[in-house]
């Protein structure tokens, strides 16, 4: 789909949209957006947490 692949979205965070929403819509709907940002989210706290403990156990 030429919206979603220009979004950069991965497929598995928009699996769950696909019934509720209409791919046309997807730039005005802010709990698809909210959803994608507290993924990315979570994913970068998560790397972060890992990234800390890596630097611990160097030292």
């Amino acid at each position: 789909n030429k919206l979603t692949s220009k979004m950069g979205i991965k497929d598995n965070l928009r699996r769950a949209f696909f019934e509720l929403h209409d791919l046309g819509k997807y730039m005005d709907n802010v709990e698809y957006w909210s959803h994608g940002v507290e993924t990315r989210r979570a994913n970068a706290f998560s790397n972060y947490k890992i990234g800390q403990e890596q630097k611990l156990r160097k030292k």
